[in-house]
């Protein structure tokens, strides 16, 4: 747990319900997300400050780290599979990957400038998929061949600030102002569309996109699911891309 504007970051034993508090040394960092890594040690984002640091949970020591120039609005994070820490620079328009071993930023700026990143989720090929806040399109980045993809959201003003995965590796994501929750299906036999019963969701021919992933040619499919102001809104994308 986190507390902004106290500098502070909390841990909660859920068995004596205390808390224990961890001062950041860095005044008015602005705690804004916390990560494990394989260690379980907690890793934070200070979104002012725009550095990120690490709580060492045995010794409660802590450890900050800042690229050359600080890190511009870095939010949400995550780890690879290789244990280095992804971090989403919201008002950097770039995805920052952070060896922890070595100590190295290197800032990966996305295509589109105006995006905000901010959610982020790997798929199984370990493609990072990240929510882009302020602009109608889910960012795919291909750590293999260092290749970005983007997928539209058929919503205008969708305003999708996070992403997460299931157990079936569907992306969901929720359209904040268009109070739509939706998903996108990789398929590795490419689908052109997804059929629905009218009564319950919209039909939609979708934009089809390819993302080379290390071991398949995959398809993507996006659709919006459910519709919580009506559905008489729904939109057909009639383009289809091969």
């Amino acid at each position: 747990m986190k507390l902004y504007f106290c500098n502070v970051v909390l841990k909660l034993d859920p068995e004596t319900a205390e808390f224990t508090e961890y001062l950041l040394p860095t005044k008015d960092s602005g705690p804004f997300s916390l990560a494990l890594d394989s260690e379980n040690n907690i890793w934070y984002s200070g979104t002012i400050s725009g550095k990120i640091g690490v709580i060492d949970v045995q010794t409660s020591e802590i450890r900050e780290f800042i690229p050359n120039e600080p890190l511009e609005g870095p939010e949400a994070m995550i780890f690879d599979s290789e244990n280095n820490l992804w971090i989403a620079e919201h008002t950097g328009s770039a995805i920052t990957k952070f060896n922890p071993l070595l100590e190295t930023f290197e800032k990966i700026s996305v295509p589109d400038t105006e995006a905000l990143p901010f959610g982020m989720v790997f798929d199984k090929y370990q493609n990072l998929w990240f929510a882009q806040h302020v602009v109608d399109t889910i960012g795919v980045y291909d750590l293999t061949n260092k290749e970005f993809l983007e997928i539209d959201i058929p919503t205008p003003g969708s305003f999708t600030q996070f992403v997460t995965i299931d157990d079936d590796e569907n992306i969901w994501f929720v359209e904040q102002q268009a109070n739509k929750l939706s998903k996108i299906e990789i398929s590795e036999i490419p689908n052109l569309s997804i059929q629905a019963d009218d009564e319950k969701l919209p039909t939609f021919d979708i934009k089809y996109v390819y993302l080379v992933a290390p071991v398949f040619t995959i398809g993507i499919v996006a659709a919006s699911l459910f519709f919580v102001k009506s559905v008489q809104d729904k939109r057909r994308l009639d383009e289809k891309i091969v």
